[in-house]
Protein backbone atom coordinates (compact mmCIF):
# COMPACT_ATOMS: atom_id res chain seq x y z
CA UNK A 1 0.00 0.00 0.00
CA UNK A 2 1.38 3.43 -1.14
CA UNK A 3 1.04 6.31 1.31
CA UNK A 4 1.36 9.93 0.22
CA UNK A 5 4.47 11.63 2.25
CA UNK A 6 2.60 14.83 3.49
CA UNK A 7 5.92 16.36 4.84
CA UNK A 8 7.26 16.08 1.34
CA UNK A 9 4.31 17.49 -0.06
CA UNK A 10 4.76 20.56 2.87
CA UNK A 11 8.22 20.60 1.88
CA UNK A 12 7.37 20.91 -1.97
CA UNK A 13 8.11 24.53 -3.70
CA UNK A 14 4.87 23.62 -5.50
CA UNK A 15 2.72 23.72 -3.05
CA UNK A 16 3.98 24.90 0.47
CA UNK A 17 3.24 28.70 1.03
CA UNK A 18 4.49 31.34 4.08
CA UNK A 19 2.33 32.69 6.72
CA UNK A 20 3.30 34.75 9.56
CA UNK A 21 2.56 33.23 13.24
CA UNK A 22 1.73 35.34 16.25
CA UNK A 23 2.61 33.61 19.83
CA UNK A 24 1.79 34.84 22.96
CA UNK A 25 2.87 32.83 26.19
CA UNK A 26 2.91 34.13 29.69
CA UNK A 27 3.90 33.22 33.17
CA UNK A 28 2.86 33.05 36.88
CA UNK A 29 4.37 35.62 38.73
CA UNK A 30 2.84 36.16 42.68
CA UNK A 31 -0.11 34.19 41.69
CA UNK A 32 -0.99 36.15 38.74
CA UNK A 33 -0.94 35.27 35.06
CA UNK A 34 0.96 37.69 33.21
CA UNK A 35 1.71 37.91 29.79
CA UNK A 36 4.79 37.76 27.78
CA UNK A 37 5.29 40.47 24.75
CA UNK A 38 4.06 38.30 21.33
CA UNK A 39 6.63 36.71 19.29
CA UNK A 40 6.94 36.60 15.41
CA UNK A 41 7.85 33.91 13.27
CA UNK A 42 7.64 33.00 9.27
CA UNK A 43 6.45 29.27 8.63
CA UNK A 44 6.30 27.71 5.49
CA UNK A 45 3.45 24.83 4.64
CA UNK A 46 0.18 24.29 2.90
CA UNK A 47 -2.64 26.44 2.97
CA UNK A 48 -6.44 24.93 2.50
CA UNK A 49 -9.68 25.78 2.81
CA UNK A 50 -11.69 23.60 5.31
CA UNK A 51 -14.03 20.91 4.44
CA UNK A 52 -17.48 20.20 5.98
CA UNK A 53 -15.75 17.76 7.71
CA UNK A 54 -13.15 19.99 9.45
CA UNK A 55 -15.41 23.26 9.99
CA UNK A 56 -17.84 20.83 12.03
CA UNK A 57 -14.88 19.91 14.34
CA UNK A 58 -14.72 23.53 15.53
CA UNK A 59 -17.26 25.07 18.13
CA UNK A 60 -20.60 26.28 16.33
CA UNK A 61 -19.66 30.42 17.42
CA UNK A 62 -16.83 30.56 15.56
CA UNK A 63 -18.08 29.01 11.90
CA UNK A 64 -19.01 31.95 10.53
CA UNK A 65 -16.16 33.99 9.59
CA UNK A 66 -14.61 31.58 7.27
CA UNK A 67 -12.12 28.60 8.44
CA UNK A 68 -8.92 28.00 6.96
CA UNK A 69 -6.43 24.62 7.19
CA UNK A 70 -3.20 24.85 7.65
CA UNK A 71 -0.58 22.22 7.49
CA UNK A 72 3.05 22.47 8.77
CA UNK A 73 5.94 20.43 10.41
CA UNK A 74 5.78 22.86 13.59
CA UNK A 75 3.91 22.48 16.24
CA UNK A 76 1.48 25.51 16.24
CA UNK A 77 -0.95 25.88 20.07
CA UNK A 78 -4.35 26.46 20.87
CA UNK A 79 -5.28 27.53 24.15
CA UNK A 80 -5.86 24.30 25.07
CA UNK A 81 -3.18 22.29 24.28
CA UNK A 82 -0.89 25.28 25.87
CA UNK A 83 -2.07 26.11 29.26
CA UNK A 84 0.81 29.07 29.81
CA UNK A 85 0.02 30.91 26.47
CA UNK A 86 -3.38 31.97 24.33
CA UNK A 87 -3.89 30.67 20.69
CA UNK A 88 -1.37 31.19 17.59
CA UNK A 89 -2.41 34.35 15.35
CA UNK A 90 -2.01 33.17 11.61
CA UNK A 91 -1.13 36.16 9.17
CA UNK A 92 -1.78 34.98 5.15
CA UNK A 93 -3.56 37.41 2.74
CA UNK A 94 -3.77 40.33 4.61
CA UNK A 95 -6.35 37.77 7.57
CA UNK A 96 -5.89 37.09 10.78
CA UNK A 97 -6.68 33.70 11.78
CA UNK A 98 -7.06 32.25 15.07
CA UNK A 99 -6.01 28.75 15.63
CA UNK A 100 -9.14 27.14 17.03
CA UNK A 101 -7.71 23.17 16.70
CA UNK A 102 -4.13 21.62 15.71
CA UNK A 103 -4.21 17.68 15.08
CA UNK A 104 -0.62 16.46 15.86
CA UNK A 105 -0.11 14.14 13.31
CA UNK A 106 3.55 13.48 14.58
CA UNK A 107 3.83 10.27 13.64
CA UNK A 108 3.69 11.14 10.41
CA UNK A 109 6.04 14.25 10.76
CA UNK A 110 3.63 17.16 10.56
CA UNK A 111 0.69 18.98 12.13
CA UNK A 112 -2.50 20.23 11.14
CA UNK A 113 -4.69 23.46 12.41
CA UNK A 114 -8.27 24.34 12.14
CA UNK A 115 -7.96 28.16 11.89
CA UNK A 116 -10.96 30.74 11.87
CA UNK A 117 -10.99 34.02 10.70
CA UNK A 118 -10.73 37.04 12.66
CA UNK A 119 -11.98 39.43 10.66
CA UNK A 120 -15.63 39.79 8.97
CA UNK A 121 -15.87 39.28 5.70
Amino acid sequence: MSRVNVKRVILSPRFKQIYTVTRTEGHFEKGKFVLDAPSKFNISGVITVASAKEVNMILEGDRINGAMVFYSLVPLHTTTNNPNAISDIIEWRNNKYKIMQVNPWVDYGYYQAIAVRMEGY
